[in-house]
Parts: structure tokens; C-alpha cells; sequence
């Protein structure tokens, strides 16, 4: 199947990945003498099940106000934002300010932390002034701020993993 993208880019697709499935290629496995990956309900066979539910059992289930506090500080000026909140309430233009940014895009990335509760506003006639609010995401994100902090000042370093048992 073929398909124009911007009118001057074609893309070649092959009909098993239009309809979402994987190519054919990567299908079969040669080490497993060409047997499919995956069984009769499409599942796919693991090459070692007790290491799978071993590692079942030790994934936990976030929640999903803990996963939109992470996705909130994946972005850097974001991070910024909470890392400057520390120090106290600060209106958004000097928020802005402070992260090198304009002040309406600021505006934006505090209210996706507000949405995930990170930062509660205030009004003071036509100024608004953000601070930390209180609550498990404040302290999440003060955690992981720590952890920053202790990383680029050295101490925090890459350690080898030390194994389970």
C-alpha cells in the first residue's frame, strides 16, 4: 500500500503494518526453527515463565495521579518551575523569568501542574502568584527533586544494581 505524505514524501507500507500487526519479518524467530512468537491466542510465549511472573509479581501498578506527576516533570521547564516554587511564591512573570521562558508559555506549563495538584494560585487583583501546594504529589516531586540535586552534585552517581536475593 502506498501512501503520500506533504505531497513529495511516499512512504512504502506493507499491508500487515497498515492493519497494525508486525511485519512479517519479525514474526518468526530462526532460533526457534522458524516457530512463531506467539501462541494460539496471539499471546505472546515467554522464553523463560517464571522469570516472567517473577517480574509480574514485582511490577506495582501506579496510580494515575503519580503518573501524571512524572509526566508533568518529564519536561524540563516544568521541573524548573517546581525546583523555583521551592524557594517560595513567585508570580508567573517571574516564574517566566527565572525558566527563560514567555511568560503566556509559563502560564501553560503551570496549569498542567496545577491539573496534577502540584501547584495551588492565588489571585492578588490582576497578578496571580503560584506556590508548591501540600499533598503526596508535592512530596513526590520534592523527592525526585532531592534525587536530581544529590545526582548533579556528584554524590548520586550511577550505581551498580545489587541483585534481589
Amino acid at each position: 500500500m502506498l501512501v503520500q505524505v506533504n505531497s513529495r514524501l511516499r512512504i512504502l507500507l506493507a499491508d500487515d503494518c497498515a492493519r497494525n500487526q508486525a511485519p512479517a519479518k519479525w514474526a518468526r524467530r530462526p532460533e526457534d526453527g522458524g516457530k512463531s512468537m506467539a501462541s494460539e491466542s496471539g499471546q505472546l510465549r515467554p522464553i523463560d515463565p517464571d522469570g516472567v511472573e517473577r517480574a509480574r509479581r514485582a511490577v506495582i501498578q501506579l496510580r494515575p495521579h503519580v503518573v501524571g506527576v512524572l509526566r508533568a516533570l518529564c519536561e524540563p521547564r516544568r521541573f524548573q518551575i517546581v525546583q523555583a516554587l521551592r524557594a517560595g511564591e513567585l508570580p508567573v512573570r517571574d516564574l517566566a523569568a527565572v525558566i527563560g521562558h514567555a511568560e503566556p508559555a509559563t502560564s501553560q506549563h503551570l496549569r498542567v501542574l496545577r491539573q496534577v495538584d502540584l501547584v495551588a494560585q492565588r489571585r492578588e487583583h490582576r497578578v496571580v502568584y503560584y506556590r508548591l501546594q501540600d499533598g503526596p504529589p508535592a512530596l513526590l516531586a520534592l523527592s525526585i527533586l532531592a534525587l536530581a540535586e544529590r545526582d548533579s552534585d556528584g554524590a548520586g552517581g550511577a550505581q551498580a544494581p545489587t541483585s534481589p536475593g
